[in-house]
């Protein structure tokens, strides 16, 4: 399409009267997942999404003026930086190489939205009653699995640092054996050697329950400074200016649970004006 992908130019370009594609979307009883499913095997049978493609997860919101859209209330809105009355999407998308396709997305509902307060509200709008409370990172997770349950190919997940500073959510991807590049904050602690994990003995002479961790803790920042640290440059891709180029840098790092275990990572440097940072 050469216009705005929108309902009315959409039934212009079918032929359908723009009236009868809008009740369609809104009143229709038809089935998002079977359509995401159908979508999501054309994909997989696509030649340039069939090999070294790239899942990217992130999130999109729109401004409302009230509560009456679907999952609409003050929160924060990527878009305009802040937070603000509006609806927030969960999206997943393919790429690869140039190429790039949406192929999953869900609609954040907040928590408040699942209160007795909000019964009339979910009852409108025809809220499924099964429905319950996820998190972003939860509807994440969800995606993700389906995508490879539906024959998606992909040899990454990419997200950026609202996903990627949960360790718990880097935790679910590596048990679904998801290679992943997860943005996390400049100050987040890391060891570069397997720290200690002890549990001190009490007064009463029995084992904390609270573990302490003993080793020399480096926060992201402060390993780019590290004079061990080995920069290399890598061209990434075309841009307006020829190729675009970077300086990298890796090291084996290791991050600690709640329980005490210990997370092995991989920690890429990429040095950017914006300091970039990736478990």
């Amino acid at each position: 399409m050469k216009t705005k992908r929108n309902i009315n130019n959409i039934a212009r370009t079918v032929g359908v009267p723009e009236q009868n594609m809008q009740q369609f979307i809104s009143d229709s009883p038809w089935s998002g997942y079977d359509l995401i499913s159908v979508l999501q095997q054309d994909i997989s049978a696509h030649p340039q999404f069939q090999a070294e493609s790239v899942l990217l997860i992130d999130e999109s919101a729109d401004e409302k003026a009230g509560e009456h859209s679907a999952g609409a209330g003050r929160q924060h809105n990527g878009r305009l930086g802040k937070i603000e009355m509006s609806q927030v999407g969960v999206f997943l998308s393919l790429t690869n190489s140039g190429y790039h396709n949406w192929i999953d997305g869900e609609l954040y509902f907040p928590e408040k939205w699942f209160t007795d307060a909000y019964a009339t509200k979910r009852k409108r709008i025809g809220l499924p009653p099964e429905r319950s409370f996820a998190t972003k990172l939860e509807l994440a997770l969800q995606m993700t699995k389906r995508a490879y349950e539906n024959g998606v190919s992909f040899c990454a997940v990419d997200c950026d640092t609202l996903y990627g500073r949960s360790g718990e959510f880097r935790d679910e991807l590596d048990q679904e054996r998801f290679e992943y590049y997860a943005d996390v904050p400049h100050n987040t602690q890391v060891y570069l050697a397997p720290p200690q994990i002890v549990y001190p003995l009490t007064k009463r002479g029995v084992p904390s329950k609270n573990h302490e961790v003993i080793g020399v803790a480096y926060t992201v920042a402060e390993v780019k400074a590290q004079p061990a640290i080995e920069w290399e440059h890598i061209t990434l891709r075309p841009n307006e200016r020829g190729m675009l180029q970077a300086k990298f840098a890796r090291c084996r790092a290791w991050t600690v649970r709640d329980d005490g275990s210990l997370r092995p990572e991989w920690l890429l440097i990429r040095q950017t004006k914006q300091k970039q940072s990736i478990l």
